[in-house]
């Protein structure tokens, strides 16, 4: 599909990567966004980070260099680093003083064309379900992905990695949380396989009683949709590409050098096969039985497997 412009607002989230941010940008070219807001991030303080200084103030200029279509261009660069959770979380805020709802893409997230009109047709469709809560552009269902037939289903799960939301909803998002028993429940309530419970609440005790040291926004984001009963649309495609990692994948998301030990845990984990509801699918009447029954039966062999 050829776009004269799109009219959904877009939000990028960037720190210190110029090449990742100057290829997002030439995708955003193809469908020529007419709204975009960009948060940077700024540096950290010491002497040691002088490069980064100056790959900050690079990635800075690409945006000026590089969006050259007719576009609603807001930017918000922090003259000090934040971090991930603060300065993730307090950027949505800041877009969502402007827009109702939108896109939410960190620089090293790279969308298919097919990932704009999926975002623009479900953010539309759901702009007034009040459980519907986000919209992912991933999976990881490896059953639902090899499928030749486009289908969409509802989650619990959500994937940030390219992604959509309201603002009514994030409203309801909270970064710190204090109590680890109704965490708990929420994790108990909301999951079937004892795998994953026992991994969920160690990162509920990483948000309540390590939150410096855990840097992040994102699984708090979860919780939020868990406590207020949400929900996610996905595709069985993914429609984005991550280039996040390799010499210059340190970013929004990253911290250090080694793996971050969450990262392990979710390596051994298929969350997004928990518990899911096909919405709507576009194919032949035997394959969409197939389909129900794999995401209806599949919770039940879990009571007894896992």
């Amino acid at each position: 599909m050829e776009y004269k412009s799109y009219n959904i607002p877009i939000l990028i989230l960037g720190w210190r990567r110029p090449n990742h941010l100057k290829l997002l940008i030439e995708v955003l070219r193809s469908v020529k966004p007419d709204q975009i807001y960009l948060v940077i991030d700024g540096p950290r303080e010491g002497i040691e980070f002088e490069e980064e200084r100056k790959l900050i103030e690079e990635t800075k200029k690409i945006a000026s260099n590089e969006v050259n279509w007719n576009c609603k261009l807001k930017t918000l660069f922090r003259d000090k680093n934040l971090g991930c959770a603060i300065g993730v979380s307090n950027g949505i805020d800041w877009f969502f003083d402007y827009v109702d709802y939108g896109i939410i893409l960190e620089d090293d997230v790279i969308p298919t064309i097919e990932f704009f009109e999926f975002m623009r047709k479900q953010l539309l469709k759901h702009l007034s379900s009040s459980n519907i809560f986000m919209i992912n552009s991933t999976t990881d269902d490896e059953l639902l992905s090899k499928l030749k037939y486009n289908i969409i289903y509802k989650s619990k799960f959500s994937k940030v990695w390219g992604w959509a939301t309201y603002k009514d909803k994030w409203e309801k998002y909270k970064l710190y949380w204090s109590n680890i028993e109704y965490l708990n429940f929420l994790i108990e309530r909301e999951l079937i396989c004892k795998k994953d419970i026992e991994m969920w609440k160690e990162i509920a005790k990483w948000v309540v009683y390590d939150f410096d040291s855990l840097n992040t926004w994102d699984y708090q984001w979860q919780f939020t949709i868990w406590q207020n009963n949400g929900l996610c649309i996905s595709p069985n495609k993914w429609l984005i590409k991550n280039i996040g990692f390799g010499p210059e994948g340190l970013g929004v998301h990253t911290t250090g050098n080694e793996p971050n030990k969450i990262i392990r845990l979710l390596q051994n984990s298929d969350l997004s096969k928990r518990t899911k509801e096909v919405k709507w699918v576009f194919f032949p009447l035997y394959s969409k039985l197939f389909i129900l029954i794999y995401c209806n039966f599949y919770n039940r062999l879990l009571k007894w497997f896992c």
